[in-house]
């Protein structure tokens, strides 16, 4: 098992429409507080677009089971939001979750 010594935030996300139509993301935490988690960089790269530099990076979250999260969800760690891209249920023993994110640039 790894060092859960990292404090997140797992969020719930859901669209509204403003006054004008326009979509809008909302983020309603779905526990009290923070979780400890271990956290660790995947991979990294970059990407141009439209003369634009953009950095992709990839990451992983390792927390203690859960039956609520899913991959509706975002982790807030950091400053930086992640949208949660696979979760692995760790061969279903329900002892932990190992989440694959991604951040967002």
């Amino acid at each position: 098992m790894q060092l859960k010594d990292k404090q997140i935030e797992i969020l719930r996300v859901t669209h509204t429409k403003d006054a004008d139509g326009f979509a809008t993301e909302h983020h309603m935490p779905i526990h009290r507080g923070k979780l400890w988690a271990y956290f660790r960089h995947l991979s990294g790269q970059e990407v141009w677009a439209f003369h634009a530099q953009h950095a992709v990076e990839d990451v992983l979250f390792q927390v203690n089971w859960r039956g609520d999260i899913d991959t509706r969800c975002v982790v807030r760690f950091a400053g930086q939001v992640y949208d949660i891209i696979r979760v692995d249920t760790f061969e279903g023993h329900r002892a932990i979750l190992v989440l694959y994110a991604r951040g967002r640039g």
